[in-house]
């Protein structure tokens, strides 16, 4: 396989290889991080770079880290709502966020869910067929270590469960 020389013109602390737009070819999914504090690590900006390292599209501000960054944040992709496109699914400013991959516009967001009335930053997500439709339509939200809850493609709540949850 040969080596992706990408010039990237983005500060970032994750990027995924994924064809979003559908044209095929990859483009870079790019994520910066920000820590605030123990256990609360959050997106401060994501957005889609192409191969020639041009950004397609971004949202949010990169911010100074006041601690180490120590944790995931809630995301992942894949074909949500049934249309044939790549979704990104997130959490960014205390919100779920589901938005096209290829131009960034928003087609969902909720309130992310709260524990003893203080809204969640998200761990992560898994993406599921939680409701036998034959497709990876639900998903899975979790906090650090404690709490699950399963959405519908809709952000519909369908449960929530506490337990040990550990990582990913």
């Amino acid at each position: 396989v040969p080596a992706l020389e990408i010039p990237l013109n983005v500060e970032c602390d994750y990027l995924h290889l994924h064809d979003v737009d559908d044209d095929g070819e990859f483009e870079v999914v790019f994520i910066k991080q920000h820590c605030a504090g123990p256990d609360q690590t959050f997106i401060a900006n994501i957005g889609v770079l192409n191969l020639q390292g041009e950004i397609v599209w971004s949202q949010g501000d990169v911010k100074e880290n006041q601690f180490p960054v120590h944790s995931d944040v809630a995301f992942n992709l894949g074909d949500i709502d049934g249309d044939g496109k790549i979704e990104l699914i997130f959490t960014q400013n205390r919100k779920i966020k589901i938005v096209d991959a290829a131009t960034g516009r928003e087609k969902a967001s909720c309130p992310t869910p709260e524990v003893n009335g203080q809204p969640i930053i998200g761990d992560s997500f898994i993406l599921a067929d939680l409701r036998g439709t034959g497709r990876k339509s639900d998903f899975i939200i979790k906090d650090r270590y404690t709490h699950v809850w399963a959405y519908d493609q809709e952000l519909n709540p369908l449960w929530h469960r506490e337990l040990n949850t550990g990582h990913y």
